[in-house]
This record gives C-alpha cells, structure tokens and sequence, in this order.
C-alpha cells in the first residue's frame, strides 16, 4: 500500500559539518572480544556461489534499467521544497506550538539505583559496563551520565551521556543501539501526533549535527532516513551552506503527516532572513504489503561463510538475481541514500522471522561496503551490521566477516593487529554482543 506522508520541520540547525555519510559504521559500537571454535579455510563467497547455490537462480526480470549510477532525486522517500514564511504562518495560523515536553532524570544518585545491575556507572559519572535487555553488553563506553529518559511515552530506557566536544552518545537500553540510531531526545526531538514518526538529531561536537527520521517499530524507534544526506542531495549546497543551516532551534507536526523546517539568520546590517522548507515522506518502503521482490540465494545451509568483498572479486560474488533494478533498489534509498551500486549477495535466517541479506553497496570508485540488513516479517528494516568494507586512498579500509550458524566474527584489520567482534541476533532483529 502506498501512503502519502508529508513532514515539515521548523526552524532547525542542519549541517554544520557532516560525519563522512559513506564511512560511518552502523554497527552498535565494538564492545567486548570474545573467542570462538577456530575456523579452518571457511568458503569464500564465490565459491558458495558456484557450487550449492547458482542451480536455484533464474535470471532477473527487468521491469526497470539496473540501478548502476545512484539514486535520482525522485527515487527518495522524501522531497524537499521551500515555501515562504508567510504560507508557512498560514499553516500554523500564526501560531505553531513548537513546545517539547520531556522527563529525563539527570540525577546520578538516583540513576545509579534504577539501574543497578543494568549500568555499572564509576563514582565521576563514567560508565564500566552496560547490560543490555537483550543480552548484549558494552564495556568502558565514552563518556559521563547526563541523563536517563526512563517514564517518558516517546523516550524509554534511553541512557545519554556527554563525549568529547559535548558531543552526544546515547544508548536505548532495550536494544543496544547507539546514537546514530537512537538520537538524544533534547536534540530537537518531536514525534508526530499519532506517535507514528519522530525527527531526531544527535550534536556530534564542534558545530556538528546530524538528523534522522524514526518510525516506530514493535514499540522502538527504528531509523528509516538518513535526513541530512538526502537534504544535502536534493537542496543545491551553495543555497543551504551559503544560509548556514547550523542551528535546529524547534520542530513541529501539524498533524500525522505535516510539519516545517525554517531557518533565521540575521546580517551583518541587523536584517533578518528567513527561509522555509517543506519535507514531503512521500513513499515510506516501509507501507508496502509486499517484499522488496528480490529472491536471492540462501546461505544458511552453510556452516562458516568468508566474507571479504572487495573491488577485485564482487563481480565474481554476485548471483543471477543478486542484480537490482531501479524499483528493487528504492527500497534502501532511504537509509544508504548515497549508494552508487546495491548488490544482493544471499539470504541467512538467525531467527524464524528475520531475513537477514548480505548487501554491498559500491558507494563511490574508492569504497565498497558490505552489510548485513535484517528485515522483519512486515519488511521493515530492523539494523544493521557493517561486515566487509575494502577502501582505496583516502577510504584505506579493510573489514571482513564470517557468518557462523547462530553468530558473525566481525574483524576489523585496520589497527595494529585485527580486532575480532562477534554479534548475534536478537528475536526482533537487532544485532547484539553477547554477555562473555
């Protein structure tokens, strides 16, 4: 079912400065080294592909051109255009009520006891452990406790603390996502009427502020758009950087559906500006009844899968159907807006109601990464896990993977010497680090 969604947001700090949208890790932060069985030679990719698997596939079916060259403006889930203020105050009927009601608790003493046995907090405020609800765990997190969101309908069990540069980190207890993710629900933080859908910000340090839309999800805020990605591809950037969109200073849904973003500066000269941009959710993937029609091939009758994807051995690794056309790759345009090339490498199921598929996304000359994206029974998508990331020059990255039968060895080879993580899925979907 396709459903029209338009969201406007008022007056709001935008791109002061961006976290590299292709080099960030969706991952729930490494938390602890665990060992597990030792792995002789598990297969590569491509030789699964030749053997067991390739006698299931059918050639694809194109309804529409290979999805080879990036998204267009039109292939997003949102669209963006600017209005004036005074269409804007006849929206609101001069009035918007951009007021944010929230209940943190910012007292440690009383924190400490509310989450004993859950956060391990040290006397200055910084953390040793946090336990997870769904069994995943993160030892010595940055930072020190600067509020616990505890009663509040939109902001449950969520922990925030302070970086560096004031940076924000926050963790929602319940499923071990970070704040990428999660946000800090002081960020400019507003829920539509209805609760459905949430436009959240976390402030990254030196003027830097990133925005996401959350919908929620079996009763968590799940991301579903990286907004300042898709803003900085739809707005021409001498418009918004000349602005200087820095500031969030509220938000506001009219309704289920409508809301603003405006932004005021004054000049030099003591004049002020103002400029108005309305955001229009117009094809959330997430409303469709139906699957996002790719039949990939299935990995889970293997016990140990290499997975290392790289500029030399992709093309080789891609099955029949793994090949995506225009309409198939919309589905993760709002979440990897930047991708260039999306190819679907298999299917592992580590729960009954979890398709979990191995996607890698060429996201410029120099970057190619792989992830594992689950996806519920109602397609939406739950997380995901950053598996396989090869880089050139300034992208010099190296990360590979194993799928195992019930969890996957993420191991960075980046520093020193390599850095092995291993994750798990939980009944709902997210990824976790279990308990050693």
């Amino acid at each position: 079912m396709k459903r029209q969604l338009s969201i406007f947001i008022f007056a709001f700090m935008l791109f002061g400065c961006f976290d590299n949208p292709t080099t960030s890790n969706n991952n729930i932060t490494p938390l602890t080294e665990i060992s597990s069985p030792p792995i002789s030679n598990p297969p590569p990719l491509s030789q699964i592909k030749k053997t067991s698997i390739d006698k299931q596939n059918t050639p694809l079916q194109q309804t529409s051109p290979l999805f080879k060259h990036g998204f267009d403006k039109d292939d997003y889930p949102i669209s963006i255009r600017e209005i004036s203020p005074t269409d804007f105050e006849k929206l609101t009927h001069g009035n918007p009520n951009f007021s944010i009601s929230f209940m943190p608790l910012d007292d440690l003493k009383s924190v400490k006891k509310l989450l004993k046995g859950i956060v391990d907090f040290n006397s200055d405020g910084s953390i040793k452990r946090i336990h997870f609800k769904n069994g995943g765990v993160i030892d010595n997190p940055e930072g020190r406790f600067v509020a616990y969101y505890a009663y509040d309908d939109d902001n449950k069990n969520i922990l925030v603390l302070e970086g560096g540069h004031s940076s924000d980190i926050s963790y929602n207890l319940n499923t071990g996502k970070s704040t990428e993710h999660v946000g800090n629900p002081n960020q400019a933080s507003i829920s539509s009427p209805n609760k459905q859908y949430r436009l959240i910000g976390h402030f990254g340090g030196q003027e830097c502020s990133s925005y996401f839309i959350q919908k929620r999800i079996n009763g968590e805020w799940v991301k579903i758009i990286e907004f300042n990605d898709i803003f900085n591809a739809l707005i021409p950037p001498d418009e918004h950087s000349s602005f200087g969109l820095y500031y969030y200073n509220g938000s506001v849904f009219l309704n289920e559906s409508h809301a603003y973003i405006v932004k005021q500066r004054t000049d030099d000269n003591n004049q002020e500006h103002i400029r108005v941009y309305e955001i229009t959710l117009k094809d959330d993937p997430t409303f469709k009844k139906s699957d996002i029609d790719i039949k990939t091939q299935s990995l889970s009758d293997n016990t140990n899968i290499n997975i290392d994807v790289n500029f030399d051995n992709y093309q080789d690794i891609i099955p029949k159907n793994g090949y995506l056309n225009k309409e198939q790759a919309k589905f993760f345009a709002g979440l990897y807006p930047n991708a260039q090339e999306i190819y679907v490498l298999g299917l592992y199921h580590y729960q009954k109601d979890i398709k979990s598929y191995v996607v890698s996304m060429k996201q410029n000359r120099d970057l190619l990464q792989t992830y594992l994206i689950n996806i519920d029974k109602n397609h939406h998508i739950i997380d995901s896990l950053l598996i396989s990331t090869y880089g050139i020059r300034e992208f010099d990255f190296d990360i590979t993977a194993i799928l195992q039968k019930e969890q996957i060895k993420v191991v960075d080879n980046n520093g020193n010497e390599p850095n092995e993580v291993i994750y798990r899925v939980d009944d709902k979907g997210y990824f976790y680090t279990p308990r050693q």
